[in-house]
């Protein structure tokens, strides 16, 4: 008999099962597997929650994230985004620091990939600690917000 090797994202894998976890279980594992590789845990939580994902939290919940956020950072962050994340973002801030932002990345010029993903991570990281936290609401998907 021939076998077949099939071949597995193992990382896309963790993924799908973290995905279906509860959340205390989820961040437990995650936390585990922050202090074994903190480089992969890294990469699954960007799989986890992307930047794009943005667009499902509730206002209240970016006001909160907005709030721990450092302007500048968010400036880059933006730079790399499709316009609906960037109107939700900046719908939810002041008249005059969404204009300041939107002038901010107009004046910028090019920003290297890598500083954008950077900021981008670092968002997502905070999102993801504060509904550690209990602060905002992350839907996972596995159930609507009513």
């Amino acid at each position: 008999a021939t076998r077949r090797r099939l071949q597995v994202d193992g990382q896309l894998q963790a993924v799908e099962v973290l995905k279906r976890l509860p959340p205390t279980a989820r961040n437990e594992a995650m936390a585990e597997l922050e202090r074994e590789d903190p480089e992969l845990a890294f990469k699954i939580r960007g799989q986890l929650f992307a930047f794009d994902d943005f667009n499902k939290l509730s206002d209240r919940d970016i006001q909160a994230l907005l709030k721990e956020v450092d302007t500048k950072n968010l400036v880059v962050a933006l730079k790399g985004t499709s316009v609906d994340v960037r109107d939700k973002l900046l719908g939810n801030v002041s008249e005059r620091v969404r204009l300041m932002i939107l002038d901010d990345l107009e004046v910028m010029g090019p920003v290297r990939l890598s500083a954008v993903e950077q900021a981008q991570a670092d968002l997502i990281k905070i999102a993801l600690s504060l509904a550690e936290e209990g602060k905002i609401t992350i839907p996972d998907g596995s159930d609507e917000l009513v």
